[in-house]
């Protein structure tokens, strides 16, 4: 799609952190992103850098669609064998829906209507939300930020819409 900005199927966590972590303003904010919600901020950073925005923050608003949850099997499995004492404060964090979302807004300077979409038809969703916002002109743009999952691997897409 014009103006989409994807991720590479398969890209490690670690690659991606070292090429986020100088364009974040606070990149401590990573230890609260499961490696899904890394490659979302990630490619929605790209896509906003690209388009180079010149709109009002309130009139900024962001999608982010996700088709499952992910959840750590390391940090459950360290819970159960070792207790709860032994895991990372931060650890739940990484796992709830509108983490991503809100850390993308944080950094992006969004104001406007941030929100997360979860299901099996969370793009389609997304994009109906989308429509929906700028015809109410809720939003002049918004940042659709998508997880996509195939037998290859997990990827992320991003792109902005709008008037």
């Amino acid at each position: 799609m014009k103006g989409e900005v994807t991720s590479p199927v398969g890209e490690s966590r670690t690659v991606v952190v070292e090429r986020l972590r100088p364009r974040m303003k606070n990149p401590r904010a990573l230890k609260t992103l499961s490696d899904d919600g890394v490659r979302l901020l990630d490619v929605a950073l790209k896509a906003v850098e690209k388009a180079n925005l010149s709109i009002p923050p309130e009139k900024f608003g962001i999608i982010v669609g996700l088709q499952k949850l992910s959840w750590a099997e390391e940090e459950l499995a360290i819970a159960r064998r070792e207790g709860a004492d032994h895991l990372q404060p931060l650890w739940l964090l990484k796992h709830l829906p509108n983490i991503p979302a809100a850390q993308i807004a944080i950094e992006t300077g969004a104001h406007g209507i941030c929100q997360t979409i979860m299901g099996k038809d969370s793009a389609a969703e997304a994009k109906a939300l989308a429509a929906r916002w700028l015809k109410r002109d809720e939003v002049e743009k918004v940042l659709l930020v998508l997880i996509h999952e195939s037998a290859g691997g997990t990827s992320a897409s991003a792109r902005i819409v709008g008037k």
